[in-house]
């Protein structure tokens, strides 16, 4: 039977991704070390996905120096573009919420999406970047919360504000749009109800339709 190495070679030989003439591969104790040079980050994406696949292997260590095609090689700032137009270009991600730094051909992205999907979809959508290096992605997946909940967050926030008698007002969600109609009081309460509502997670617009009563 074929040891880790061999079956790891033979992978890497049928992939049309890579050339892998320049890798080196070694196994110890379920631990994979791949070495050598590659000419793009695709190419060290489709080593590092091949030794994943071998039996018994439990770990992937990547020493894989990427030595990029001068046809290939970009500015930071070139980079930086390239890879915007990349994130813009996918229609799964949101089109904004994601923000990148470019640093020696190395792209970072932080801020937050809806769900692991669109965070996988992110690295997918760079991957093939010509000039990239690697890829830190820090996005946070952070839920969108349902009309549902926003609604019954944002009657909670209204109840606990002294200032405002909060079963009059009525609280309609669309999207991360809240209408709030009903009387108040006052002119404050009208305020103070549009503020309750700015501090529930989700809402990004108010439309305040309250008007004061006698």
């Amino acid at each position: 039977q074929d040891g880790p190495a061999v079956v790891f070679a033979r992978l890497l030989a049928f992939d049309p991704v890579v050339d892998a003439s320049q890798i080196s591969v070694g196994v110890h104790e379920g631990i994979a070390t791949l070495g050598g040079t590659v000419s793009g980050y695709p190419d060290k994406l489709a080593a590092e996905r091949a030794a994943a696949r071998v039996a018994g292997v439990r770990a992937v260590v990547l020493d894989l120096v990427i030595d990029l095609p001068s046809q290939h090689q970009r500015t930071d700032a070139d980079l930086a573009g390239v890879a915007l137009a990349a994130l813009a270009a996918d229609i799964t991600l949101p089109a904004a919420g994601i923000t990148l730094t470019v640093e020696r051909g190395h792209v970072t992205l932080e801020g937050a999406v809806e769900c692991e999907f669109q965070k996988r979809n992110a690295d997918r959508a760079l991957a093939h970047v010509p000039g990239l290096l690697g890829i830190d992605n820090r996005l946070r997946v952070t839920p969108r919360p349902s009309a549902v909940d926003i609604k019954s967050a944002l009657r909670g926030a209204l109840e606990r504000n002294a200032r405002l008698d909060a079963e009059k007002i009525e609280v309609l969600v669309d999207g991360d749009t809240v209408t709030l109609k009903g009387p108040v009081r006052s002119i404050g309460e009208g305020v103070a109800a549009t503020h309750s509502a700015f501090t529930v997670p989700g809402v990004a617009r108010v439309r305040n339709f309250t008007h004061v009563t006698d």
